[in-house]
């Protein structure tokens, strides 16, 4: 009996060694600190947030960042999206970039338009050797970012542009231009041109790049330049204009432009005496899904590019894009699209180069081919003249031009490959 009660109390002893070596060992690592979470990548943004298109900007990559998210971030790591203001002014820009780089360690910094990202290029090439990092332009449209960037490879190795440059944009007028002057069997066209610094390639031309003013580039081409002037941007009254190219007898209006106020010369446009003649605006306020209940139905018939159109599918993403866009209640611009195609550049570089080691990066992000938002994206290497800036053409980024049609939607005209509408004159809507 006394062994019975011995072999007993054994075994309720050892349980109780059991029990409390696992509740030491268990309040032990209870105790500890959580490992802590893995340190987010970060991406900075440089807008002009008192823009339709900054805040834009900043949703799309806010919109980015939660996909990412989603999909369990990058690297094993959460992605965090940090937006600066340059209130308009280049000293802010790069106060901006200074911030995001030296204290947020941000990645990638995107920026926007010529002036500002060439002093954003400057002030990353003396931080790149202590805080290496990209820089990626959108809405960057003159070659004079790729030249700078060719003049010191080594120097600007971080730069990209994801929209299309001053030789795409030559190409897209002339091959445009003649499409509808074609399809519509005209020949004469009024040529307007908006007398800015950008617009110096299309009035002067670019000879070391073969190409000569635009007006002599479309007469070359069989297209007879009745009209021709440069506009101001802060002109109002438009009606003498009209008078005078409706005299010309011209038959298309084709009008580069991004900073004229479209709204006033649409409604001028439709109650002039030029109100048949075909009108191309290049951008602006003619551009938002919103144009048609501005001008109260007056841009029946506009053409214009890059426009927010009811629906266009080229790639595939696109139609929830515009949706998703169009839900926050400010709709597309063609930023967007560079915006959302620069951060999925990025992310698939990233994914490639397994590691954020920025001279891995700037390797694969040469040598990348994805699926974007308007094409596929892919950038040129050197030797092209504007390396590092994204290939142009189906299948790769296109800029679409659209019309504005008695629904009240814009809807794509051209290309072809991408058009959901074909082409109607103006004059043939009216009636």
């Amino acid at each position: 009996m006394g062994r019975a009660i011995t072999k007993i109390q054994s075994i309720i002893l050892l349980v109780i060694i059991v029990v409390v070596a696992a509740g030491s060992f268990w309040y032990y690592w209870s105790s500890m600190p959580a490992p802590s979470p893995a340190p987010p990548i970060k991406v900075g943004g440089i807008f002009h947030m008192s823009t339709v298109r900054g805040i834009t900007n900043k949703i799309v990559m806010e919109m980015w960042r939660d996909e990412v998210n989603k999909r369990g971030g990058l690297l094993g790591r959460p992605v965090e999206v940090i937006v600066e203001d340059n209130r308009g002014e280049t000293a802010a820009n790069v106060a901006a970039h200074k911030k995001l780089v030296t204290e947020d360690k941000v990645v990638l910094v995107l920026t926007e338009l010529t002036s500002w990202t060439l002093a954003v290029m400057d002030s990353a090439a003396e931080l790149y050797n202590e805080y290496p990092h990209l820089q990626i332009a959108t809405l960057q449209n003159s070659i004079v970012t790729n030249e700078k960037l060719l003049s010191d490879y080594n120097k600007y190795k971080f730069f990209f542009v994801a929209n299309d440059g001053t030789l795409d944009t030559y190409q897209r007028y002339c091959e445009s231009a003649k499409y509808f002057m074609t399809k519509c069997g005209y020949s004469k066209m009024a040529l307007l041109i908006e007398n800015m610094e950008w617009t110096r390639p299309y009035t002067q031309g670019l000879p070391k790049y073969g190409l000569k003013p635009l007006k002599e580039a479309f007469e070359e081409m069989g297209m007879k330049v009745v009209y021709y002037a440069l506009t101001d941007i802060q002109e109002k009254v438009f009606f003498p204009l009209f008078d005078a190219i409706a005299a010309s007898g011209a038959e298309f209006i084709f009008w580069v432009e991004q900073n004229m106020d479209t709204l006033t010369i649409v409604k001028q446009w439709a109650t002039s005496a030029a109100k048949d003649i075909d009108l191309f605006l290049d951008g602006g306020a003619v551009t938002n899904y919103k144009f048609w209940e501005q001008t109260g139905g007056a841009c029946l018939g506009v053409i214009t590019a890059g426009p927010d159109v009811d629906y266009i599918k080229v790639t595939g993403g696109e139609p929830e894009f515009i949706k998703k866009l169009r839900d926050t209640g400010y709709g597309i611009t063609m930023a967007a699209y560079h915006v959302y195609n620069a951060l999925l550049a990025f992310e698939a570089a990233v994914k490639k180069a397994g590691t954020l080691d920025a001279d891995k990066l700037i390797q694969a992000l040469l040598e990348i081919e994805i699926n974007g938002l308007l094409g596929k994206i892919k950038f040129k290497s050197p030797p092209a003249p504007d390396a590092h800036r994204v290939a142009v053409g189906y299948p790769y980024y296109i800029v679409y031009l659209g019309q504005w049609r008695e629904d009240g939607n814009c809807k794509a005209v051209w290309p072809e490959e991408v058009a959901t509408i074909p082409f109607v004159p103006v004059k043939s809507l009216r009636k």
